[in-house]
């Protein structure tokens, strides 16, 4: 498991931020641009803003959020946890 202190998770998820910059970038646009486009539709038409709203703009943008951030989160947190895991067993 994991021991983190807050301090320890502020830190780490600078450092997170800060080594996959241009990764995090490409994610707010890419939810920023949805986030316009939801707005525009519900502009023009509100019933069909609502239903696409529902469903398609929820799942776009955890789907977003997720696959940006899955491989970044195994590569520098999980997999370090798991090596330090198999190396002492006792801990």
């Amino acid at each position: 498991g994991f021991n983190f202190k807050v301090k320890d998770i502020y830190k780490n998820a600078l450092l997170l931020t800060m080594i996959k910059l241009p990764w995090n970038i490409l994610t707010v646009g890419i939810i920023g641009i949805t986030v316009y486009a939801m707005y525009s539709i519900t502009l023009t038409s509100p019933i069909l803003g609502v239903i696409i709203f529902f469903a398609i703009y929820m799942v776009l943008i955890n789907f977003t959020q997720i696959f940006m951030t899955n491989n970044i989160i195994k590569e520098y947190v999980l997999e370090p946890s798991l090596q330090k895991e198999a190396e002492h067993p006792e801990e």
